[in-house]
């Protein structure tokens, strides 16, 4: 399945997370810190990307016009009026501010498995398939300790 859930860990870490529901949740400065690549300590990790190349944000007179591509929880990133055009000549890039996550890889097992356990400068050596729906994963993660 394309849209398989994994934890990659090293291995002497698996009995933590298999037997004892140990995990690590940590700071998205912490995770953008480790090694690079596409899939480990991605540089657009938590960052929404809009390509805006090209795009026309024009009012007409008397009216105010907003960008309608910013992701839900930023503020708009540009306003056009009275008349007001504005062309865009880039992408635009949303980074979300620094909070606590829990990190784990969405995708097809074996391109998930060559970049994080062949490819990695660093290569995990165990994956702990995540079979139950990732909204009730993050519920139980990060509001499990208030109940």
């Amino acid at each position: 399945m394309p849209n398989d859930l994994f934890k990659f860990v090293k291995s002497t870490y698996i009995d933590d997370v298999v037997k004892r529901g140990t995990v690590r949740i940590s700071t998205l400065s912490h995770f953008r810190k480790l090694e690079g690549g596409p899939w480990i300590a991605d540089p657009n990790e938590a960052t929404t990307i809009v390509d805006a190349a090209g795009a026309l944000l024009a009012s007409g007179a008397g009216e105010a016009v907003s960008d309608p591509w910013t992701p839900p929880g930023f503020g708009k990133s540009a306003l056009a009026q009275d008349g007001g055009t504005i062309r865009f000549s880039d992408h635009l890039s949303y980074t979300f501010p620094d909070c606590f996550i829990f990190c784990l890889s969405c995708g097809e097992r074996n391109t998930l498995i060559q970049a994080m356990c062949r490819d990695a400068h660093e290569p995990y050596d165990a994956a702990v398939r995540i079979s139950v729906p990732l909204e009730l994963l993050a519920h139980r993660l990060f509001c499990g300790a208030l109940l």
